[in-house]
């Protein structure tokens, strides 16, 4: 699965941990469990071709940050949980089927874990939806999903804002107007106003879905 002559592919996923029922219930130990099952899954699926180690070799980068304006709100290791509730997890695949490898270890090892709320592929970034419409088009980025590629896969279009000030290099250009305030994650901050916009911008990509 190593070509030297290979083109390098960013591979960012959005991993949501589960909460803190109490210090240190998911914080200190799904690290662990995380690493642990996706050891076990590739061991599982061991094959003929060899694996490059650096696939799994992943960076991480908190996608909350606790932006109020009263910091004694929350001490120091609260903060700390709010912040890495969600990550980035980003690495580099060289190849079609090592994207798929990758993603289907992933998903294995994501059903094994229990302080995984769920994991989220990114597929295209932009500052608008509009923008993300024209990308993913232009790109393919939603191929299988087109019809006659996978007419029996359902889908559905949610909206979350958070705080993207520290994840300017996957959007340089985020706007983050209005001043929309951080709120916990979770159904609170899903937008149904938003969601309503995004149909709209989406609707040249949407009507390619089977």
């Amino acid at each position: 699965m190593n070509n030297n002559n290979a083109i390098e592919k960013k591979q960012t996923f959005l991993i949501h941990w589960k909460g803190e029922i109490s210090d240190g219930y998911s914080y200190d130990f799904r690290m662990a469990e995380w690493e642990g099952a996706l050891q076990a899954i590739r061991l599982d699926n061991k094959n003929d071709e060899e694996e490059d180690p650096s696939l799994f070799q992943f960076q991480y980068k908190n996608a909350l940050s606790y932006d109020k304006e009263d910091q004694s709100l929350l001490c120091d290791k609260h903060r700390l949980y709010y912040d890495s509730s969600m990550q980035f997890v980003t690495t580099t695949t060289t190849s079609a089927s090592e994207e798929e490898y990758l993603s289907t270890i992933i998903k294995k090892a994501v059903e094994r874990c229990s302080l995984i709320h769920g994991i989220y592929e990114i597929i295209t970034i932009g500052d608008s939806y509009e923008t993300c419409n024209e990308y993913a088009l232009k790109n393919d980025n939603f191929a299988d999903m087109y019809v006659g590629s996978n007419n029996n896969t359902s889908w559905g279009v949610r909206v979350r804002q958070y705080d993207n000030d520290k994840n300017k290099e996957l959007s340089p250009n985020v706007n983050i107007n209005d001043k929309i305030r951080q709120s916990r994650y979770g159904s609170r901050a899903r937008s149904m106003k938003e969601e309503k916009k995004a149909l709209i911008a989406l609707t040249p990509l949407l009507s390619k879905f089977g």
